[in-house]
């Protein structure tokens, strides 16, 4: 698979997940809440990846 494509698999789950659980347990929580899950989880699935590869 492309890497281009692992990114935007990545950035579209990791949205969608971020979105789903802000939306469940957090539902007044500003979007910019949401945006920083979003990054935290897209960045732990890299740091994932790294120690899987390492």
């Amino acid at each position: 698979m492309n890497k281009l494509y692992i990114i935007i698999l990545r950035a579209v789950v990791g949205a969608g997940i971020a979105v789903l659980m802000m939306r469940m347990f957090y539902p007044q929580a500003p979007l910019a809440y949401t945006g920083l899950l979003w990054i935290f989880l897209v960045g732990m699935a890299y740091l994932m990846e790294y120690f899987h590869k390492r």
